[in-house]
């Protein structure tokens, strides 16, 4: 492959990596919980290796080898290596988001924190605190009682 196609290549795609970790930091930083529904699979960049004809990124580091020796293609391979850092750390906001939600299960003799949320029938996210508290006697309410079901889902 010649240095000029593999320049432009390899340019296009590290502006458009960059462009898509971006959009993508963006919207995930204004709802991280949308992002994850509806626009990760768009936000996705489009992949390199197709258009250079390699299948592993071991490839690829062979095809830069071959003409390493000019200039741009260096200056190139660095932009590439910044947009894959970038892509990256970004992955890895998005793994702490994850796991930072994540349901820890319970141990026996364990009692749940009143400030989980739980959805409700409705779909909509409640307090804990606020199915036990509302309208009980405890809570100085009415004494009004609540029939809680739960509805337990178990995949093996």
């Amino acid at each position: 492959m010649s240095e000029s196609k593999l320049f432009t290549l390899v340019k296009k795609h590290s502006d458009d990596l960059a462009a898509s970790v971006s959009s993508a930091e963006t919207k995930f930083d204004e709802d991280p919980d949308l992002w994850l529904k509806v626009s990760i699979r768009s936000d996705l960049g489009p992949w390199i290796r197709s258009d250079l004809g390699v299948s592993s990124h071991s490839n690829l580091m062979d095809l830069f080898k071959t003409v390493f020796y000019n200039h741009k293609v260096r200056e190139v391979y660095e932009e590439l290596l910044e947009a894959e850092e970038s892509w990256t750390q970004f992955t890895t906001k998005v793994d702490r988001h994850l796991n930072q939600h994540r349901a820890q299960p319970l141990t026996e003799d364990q009692v749940i924190p009143h400030n989980i949320n739980i959805k409700n029938i409705r779909n909509e996210a409640v307090g804990l605190h606020e199915l036990v508290t509302s309208g009980g006697s405890s809570s100085g309410g009415d004494g009004v009682k609540f029939v809680h079901l739960v509805l337990l889902r178990h995949f093996a």
